[in-house]
């Protein structure tokens, strides 16, 4: 069964003197975009569930004022990402491999003080059903 799923979202500017980024508040109103292309199928006997999908995210935001008491001109900045993942499921237990590559500029000037550098993610986790209501599960991220 192909998959498709696509999202935008709103990411607001900071409120107050509360900033979401270390040294350097976010000055407006952006939105990001996240899309995925994948496929799932069962196996010959109907015991496992695989997925695999893949995708594109952008993740634009606009920089603010530096906790330094710099005043910078504001300045889009833009994190490209390409997801994956692969799934297998049972009844019994599941595995799901996750990664998330930067592509592009992947180091970019936030404002004349700081610089911001998008990071290579990986998840891997590992659960077992012990019952309907208790499973076991441990992760690597």
């Amino acid at each position: 069964m192909l998959l498709h799923d696509d999202h935008a979202n709103v990411k607001f500017a900071d409120h107050g003197n509360d900033s979401s980024l270390i040294n350097t508040e976010v000055a407006d109103t952006t939105i990001s975009t996240s899309s995925r292309l994948g496929n799932r199928w069962l196996n010959g006997d109907l015991c496992w569930m695989y997925v695999l999908n893949t995708g594109y995210d952008s993740r634009p935001f606009i920089s603010g004022d530096a906790d330094t008491g710099v005043s910078v001109c504001n300045k889009r900045t833009l994190s490209q990402h390409l997801p994956f993942n692969a799934k297998a499921v049972s009844n019994s237990c599941n595995f799901n491999a996750y990664a998330l590559v930067p592509i592009g500029d992947t180091e970019q000037r936030i404002n004349i003080v700081y610089q911001g550098q998008s990071l290579d993610t990986y998840r891997l986790d590992v659960c077992y059903l012990i019952s309907p209501q208790v499973n076991a599960s441990v992760g690597y991220y």
